[in-house]
């Protein structure tokens, strides 16, 4: 691994003031799973727990992963950039909450008569991919709600970091 995963562990004192703990983990990816990171997790917060005046209030593991070789290797010379977003809101059958996944830089033919088209073919591939529940993982609400459906889709910027303020002259 190029990159190690981090173990971390939210603690909070008698004074109410939280720190964070990290630890960095190796291992066989092909051989451990999901279920054995957490386990190990847990062991080494019984551990952290016992070494402590704090409480242990919560967590994450942090697994960076690297690009996929069949990926493109640079970004487009030209079209859109991160700051110019497709924002997709997506429903579930629980309750009328949406959840949005932002799409940045999104290709030229996924907006037809300035509106976005999610009929266009790879808009459509990742609608139906994120609506699937045939795969390894399932994608759901905030709240753990299966999406069920796109309600709607609309055009927005947003500002990134490291971007340079531009002023557009109109009329």
């Amino acid at each position: 691994m190029a990159d190690p995963t981090i173990f971390g562990y939210s603690l909070l004192d008698r004074l109410g003031v939280r720190a964070e703990s990290s630890l960095y983990v190796a291992y066989d990816g092909a051989t451990e799973t999901i279920d054995a990171l957490i386990g190990t997790w847990l062991a080494t917060g019984a551990l952290l727990d016992a070494a402590t005046d704090s409480q242990i209030t919560g967590g994450q593991i942090l697994i960076p992963l690297q690009a996929d070789g069949s990926w493109k290797a640079a970004p487009h010379s030209s079209g859109n950039k991160n700051n110019e977003v497709i924002v997709m809101n997506f429903e579930n059958a629980a309750n009328q909450y949406a959840t949005e996944v932002l799409l940045p830089a999104y290709l030229d033919a996924m907006i037809s008569n300035g509106k976005v088209n999610p009929a266009e073919t790879h808009l459509a591939a990742l609608i139906a991919n994120i609506l699937s529940t045939a795969g390894t993982a399932d994608y759901q609400s905030r709240d753990l709600q299966q999406l069920t459906a796109l309600r709607d889709a609309f055009l927005s910027s947003r500002k990134r970091r490291g971007m340079t303020s531009k002023t557009k002259a109109l009329g």
